[in-house]
């Protein structure tokens, strides 16, 4: 495949965008509707993260950009770029985010300030424990961080944005102009997709590129050109350097190499193994892969290895929250990523497509292959023990496809019936989806930052027990004290434990303690959540955590208060009488657990400030 083809295609894409929107003057009303849903409030926490991954991502890319200031040389740059734990193709988003303000820092003579993540005598993570990221966060100027923030962010939206379209373009191709609204206008009332698309990542590019793949292997079964099979290797490699659950690329082109082998007149063997198609594309989707990891472009191929075995490992162990099979994880992450009523639309839309598909036709193979994609999406995440929405987000825009399928055959029976069922999924979901990203303009975390900055003296310390600063509260270059503080490059603190250095807060005696909710689940039953049962262990914090709770306290009072206080600090156990599994489908902002965003029960803050002298 060459360059002539690659701009072929690309030629192609473009004409085939404006072709639609000129074609179908609904679809711009459609787009309005994404654009509002999928970038409403997209600059939450900033200059903050929305997540601990959204955090990383962006770190890693920061000691490339520091080495620039120690001096010229491969080898540095070598050692900068891979100095931060590398997530593939998520590198080059990260980067460009970062080209404003690194342009600006050169302009103004600043790019000292990205000095600090460059350790160069480091083996570690520029994020693991041993860096005080609180200070890394406070140090670099607040205009790094938004800048860089916000484009991401919006690289997030757009990638968003062409998943919409991609879903109607292939529901179109599938069924019909209308079939294809629908689609768009369902993931567009996606709750778990529109909260993927307001923090950064690999995910929501990884899901464009998923959807591309099926739409080049599904042309590539229809016309047989070459060009859309190789097309779909290149970006299904790429999809796998942004996240390596989007190898299941592979299986789809298989699929389709099967589905167009079994339209040959004759020969159909020979038709299915082509060696010199199947080597090429191969070929083409190992360079592309390669390509998005540039890690492995400058330190070789161990590096891809050492990052598969680094995330086949982890999944296949349990990170807090509950101690609950896969299949529950699943079962819980789309009943809150869709919403009762769309779930309940999908596991009707699947019942009806599977038969169908036992029918040989040009209508379904387009099935097909959305169901191999979500068949093999799933049967390889059924093997990890750590399972999340955004694990499941490649599997969620197939889903939405096969819905308006569905939809539209049943509109083709009965219309009447169709009109109701489609306009109960539309409004339910337009509902439940819109009180939850409404959410994101009224967060108790950003309402506690805000107090801080208004209420707090300029020169005041506000003592905190997070590591992370998307996990607490703290305006940008406000003074902090918590347990990773350094200086000079040296951790400060004398104390061996954390829960020693917590008892010794008198002796630092700051005009604020913050304490969250991950905080004071330190004095939640053990069988709570797995957090809980973590630090049940942990008698010193419990001890120091109560005693500012419910101890007479003559040092420290409650100054505010923001979110939905815990339950469980009044003892009492269940949340809501209904069972957690249909709540989280009612509930679009509900405890999350794992490293997807803090929704809203998981961002209450308590802010406490000193009235008397320590003690």
């Amino acid at each position: 495949m060459d360059v002539r083809s690659v701009t072929r295609l690309v030629g192609y894409a473009k004409r085939r965008v404006i072709q639609d929107f000129r074609a179908d003057p609904y679809l711009w009303y459609v787009f309005v509707v994404a654009v509002v849903m999928l970038g409403f409030w997209f600059w939450h926490q900033v200059p903050s993260f929305a997540t601990h991954d959204e955090h990383t991502r962006l770190l890693d890319v920061m000691p490339a950009i520091g080495v620039l200031t120690t001096g010229p040389g491969f080898e540095a740059f070598q050692n900068g770029v891979t100095q931060g734990r590398m997530y593939g193709a998520t590198f080059y988003l990260n980067a460009i985010a970062l080209l404003p303000a690194v342009v600006f820092a050169i302009i103004t003579d600043q790019l000292a300030v990205f000095t600090p993540f460059y350790r160069p005598n480091a083996t570690a993570h520029i994020w693991t424990v041993d860096t005080d990221v609180w200070l890394l966060w406070h140090s670099t100027p607040r205009w790094v961080w938004t800048s860089s923030l916000l484009i991401v962010r919006l690289f997030s939206v757009v990638f968003a944005l062409g998943c919409v379209y991609l879903v109607y373009r292939i529901t179109s191709q599938l069924r019909d102009r209308t079939a294809g609204r629908l689609a768009a206008l369902v993931l567009s009332f996606t709750f778990g997709f529109v909260v993927m698309a307001h923090e950064s990542g690999e995910d929501v590019p990884s899901a464009f590129l998923l959807l591309l793949v099926i739409y080049l292997a599904l042309r590539y079964v229809e016309t047989g050109d070459e060009r859309y099979f190789y097309g779909g290797c290149g970006v299904g490699g790429f999809a796998m350097a942004f996240k390596l659950t989007a190898g299941v690329s592979v299986i789809l082109l298989a699929t389709a190499q099967f589905l167009r082998a079994r339209k040959a007149d004759s020969e159909w063997l020979r038709a299915l193994i082509r060696p010199r198609l199947l080597v090429v594309g191969a070929l083409v989707g190992i360079s592309a892969m390669i390509v998005g990891y540039p890690s492995v472009l400058l330190s070789g191929p161990e590096v891809l290895l050492a990052r598969i075995t680094r995330g086949t490992t982890h999944k296949a162990t349990i990170s807090g929250g509950r101690n609950a099979s896969s299949g529950w994880w699943m079962l819980r992450s789309y009943l809150n990523g869709f919403g009762v009523v769309l779930f309940l639309a999908v596991i009707g839309s699947v019942a009806a497509i599977l038969p169908q598909l036992r029918t040989h036709s040009e209508k379904t193979d387009g099935l097909v292959l959305l169901v191999v994609a979500i068949a093999s999406c799933l049967g390889l995440l059924s093997w990890w023990q750590y399972i999340r929405m955004h694990h499941l987000l490649l599997t969620i825009p197939p889903l939405v496809i096969l819905v308006s399928v569905a939809l539209w055959q049943l509109h083709e029976r009965t219309e009447t019936v169709a009109r109701v069922v489609v306009t109960v999924v539309l409004v339910s979901s337009a509902l439940y989806t819109g009180y939850g990203t409404l959410g994101y303009a009224d967060q108790p975390r950003a309402a506690a930052t805000d107090w801080l900055a208004t209420n707090a003296p300029e020169d005041a310390t506000v003592e905190l027990y997070q590591i992370h600063p998307q996990a607490a509260a703290i305006p940008h270059g406000m003074n902090t004290s918590h347990y990773t503080h350094r200086a000079d490059g040296e951790l400060t603190r004398p104390e061996t434990t954390y829960g020693e250095w917590m008892q010794n807060m008198p002796d630092r005696c700051p005009e604020y303690i913050e304490l969250t909710r991950e905080d004071l689940l330190r004095l939640a039953p053990p069988d709570l959540n797995g957090r809980a049962n973590f630090y049940a262990d942990h008698h010193r914090e419990i001890e120091y955590i109560r005693s500012l709770m419910t101890d007479p306290n003559d040092s420290y009072e409650v100054a505010a208060e923001f979110g939905q206080r815990p339950r469980f600090l009044d003892r009492k156990r269940s949340q809501s009488p209904l069972p957690e599994l249909l709540r989280v489908g009612i509930v679009p902002r509900t405890v999350q657990y794992g490293d997807e965003q803090d929704l809203g029960p998981e961002q209450y803050t308590l802010i406490l400030k000193r009235t008397g002298p320590c003690r």
